[in-house]
């Protein structure tokens, strides 16, 4: 028997009742099937800001920004309260930090990250958020636009609604 008869096949040992499933997930590591990682991003990310829009009540001008999928890879660190978003080595030294979308000269991000005083606790607790996995792509480039968006409109009442 050649395996190739079955290649591209999914099976299943289980008959399933699709009437009683509420939700479906994805599972983006290609075990079941491939995917177009810039269709998928671009999706989660049109999403995400159509809701922060309509439910949450941040600014409309957000969904005019479209996502860029070269933008961001997975390693990365997101720094919550700073709006920053980093690269660490394994030795945990921030070797590049964006602002936003800026990245942050040599002075900046040794001033904000001083090697001498950073270790792997500095970055754990709800002020963190690791990109680890291609879900968190989006993310990050939301994060970015928003922080980008806030420091170009400081005077905005939406952010500080959004604080409280």
């Amino acid at each position: 028997m050649s395996l190739l008869r079955f290649s591209g096949q999914v099976f299943c040992n289980r008959n399933l009742n699709m009437q009683k499933i509420s939700a479906i997930g994805f599972d983006m590591d290609y075990t079941l099937s491939e995917y177009i990682p810039q269709s998928f991003e671009t999706l989660a990310y049109e999403g995400a800001v159509q809701k922060l829009v309509t439910h949450l009540g941040y600014p409309p001008e957000l969904l005019e920004i479209p996502y860029d999928h070269t933008k961001f890879v997975r390693g990365l660190v997101i720094d919550k309260p700073r709006g920053n978003i980093i690269k660490m080595d394994r030795h945990k030294y921030v070797k590049i930090a964006y602002h936003g979308s800026r990245k942050l000269t040599e002075v900046e991000r040794k001033t904000i990250y001083d090697p001498n005083n950073t270790t792997w606790d500095s970055f754990t607790g709800s002020g963190y958020a690791v990109v680890d996995t291609l879900f968190s792509l989006p993310d990050a480039f939301l994060f970015s636009t928003i922080v980008d968006f806030k420091d170009s409109n400081p005077g905005m009442n939406w952010w500080n609604q959004r604080a409280n």
